[in-house]
């Protein structure tokens, strides 16, 4: 049997998206959820995702300060 949800999150809600209101770019592409581990109890899912015609530096250096992300 499957499942499927769709919900809405507030972009201030979702920690990408607080991220994203401090870099200037043209449009940004979320993937749904990418599975992240081979089953078990480390199972996680992580969202994958494009951001166009950002300046690279800003949102590496913006990623890289957010305390709720594990690693970019």
């Amino acid at each position: 049997m499957s499942v499927i949800v769709e919900c809405s999150v507030p972009a201030v809600e979702f920690v990408l998206g607080r991220i994203l209101q401090e870099v200037d770019f043209r449009r940004a592409e979320l993937e749904r959820v990418v599975a992240i581990g081979s089953g078990g109890e480390t199972d996680r899912i992580a969202p994958f995702f494009w951001v166009i015609d950002a300046d690279a530096a800003a949102l590496e250096a913006a990623l890289g300060d957010a305390d709720d992300l594990e690693s970019v």
